[in-house]
Parts: structure tokens; C-alpha cells; sequence
């Protein structure tokens, strides 16, 4: 992710995470993987263009057949795994970088045009903020994207993350 000689992002610090189930290993002794997210731990927050916060560049799960049927047949542990439950955990780490940078829990994100209205109602119901279509987050690119249909862009505030944290603590 870094450009121009490794110098461009470079400020974002960005990174990755592997989300993997803490009680289970394969075979050789290793957690199993259900999800990786890509972050960026200094970004401008795209609720207000003063302040900072955490960006979620990235984030897939493995498919929750797979990993029902993985768990299942090689561990006997009979579960139903939702990717959009290990999505959360990506948001919710995220948060958590967010805290460690000092931006109490500010985070954004643009949605996967390809999850469409059902991707979209997903950030809203989780209490994230969009931003309204067509306006673009306040960064150095903001040239570079005008007039490419700049929609699905959501952040969560301080409170909004707090309280999306807090309903996960369950799974801590």
C-alpha cells in the first residue's frame, strides 16, 4: 500500500489482522483463519475533515458453509459462523486501532459497491453515519474521484463506536 518509493502512505500506518477462532487449531497447531481485514491507523475522519480516525480498507470471511462444515467434520464442534458476524470483528478492530491512535473509536470505511442496498443497510443498522452520496472524503485523491459516483462512504462517530464495541464484548 505504500507509493512513490514507500513514502506516501506510509504516515497511514497501515495493518493487517487475521481474525481466527482462539480455541480451535487445524491440524498442525495453527489458529484457523475466518477473516482478514486491512486498516489504516492514521487517516482523515470522514465525519470532519479537522479531526483523525481509523479507515477500514479491507475486509472478507471465509464463507460461513466452509467454515460450519470445516469446524463440524474435523473438529466436532457443530457451529453456524455469518460472515457478516466476522465482519464485525474487522469493524470492531478497527475501532480498537482507533482508540490506540488516540481518536476515541472514530472510523470509516466505503462500502463494497458490489454488496449493493443489502451492504449498505448492513453499515446503517450497525450505526454507522454515510455520508451523503456524492460527497467525497477529504483527502488528496478527492480530485482523482470526482464525477465516479462517490457513494457508500460510512464512519461511526465516538459514540456510535463505543456502543458497537460494547456489543461484541460477549465475544471476547
Amino acid at each position: 500500500m505504500y507509493g512513490l518509493n514507500g513514502m506516501l502512505f506510509r504516515h497511514q500506518a497501515p495493518a493487517g489482522f487475521a481474525v481466527t477462532f482462539r480455541a480451535v487449531h487445524d491440524p498442525h497447531g495453527q489458529p484457523i483463519v475466518c477473516g482478514l481485514s486491512y486498516a489504516v491507523r492514521h487517516y482523515v475522519y470522514l465525519g470532519d475533515d479537522q479531526q483523525n480516525a481509523s479507515y477500514l480498507w479491507y475486509c472478507a470471511s471465509a464463507p460461513g458453509k466452509i467454515l460450519t462444515h470445516y469446524l463440524t467434520t474435523h473438529f466436532g464442534q457443530p457451529t453456524s459462523v455469518e460472515p457478516r458476524e466476522i465482519g464485525k470483528i474487522a469493524l470492531d478492530l478497527t475501532i480498537q486501532e482507533s482508540v490506540q491512535g488516540g481518536y476515541q473509536g472514530r472510523m470509516g470505511l466505503h462500502a463494497d459497491p458490489t454488496g449493493g442496498a443489502k451492504l449498505l443497510s448492513l453499515y446503517s443498522q450497525y450505526g454507522m453515519t454515510a455520508r451523503p452520496n456524492g460527497s467525497l472524503p477529504p483527502t488528496f485523491i478527492r480530485t482523482m474521484l470526482q464525477g465516479r459516483g462517490a457513494k457508500g462512504y460510512f464512519y461511526f462517530d465516538e459514540a456510535g463506536a463505543l456502543s458497537f464495541s460494547q456489543s461484541l464484548t460477549s465475544w471476547r
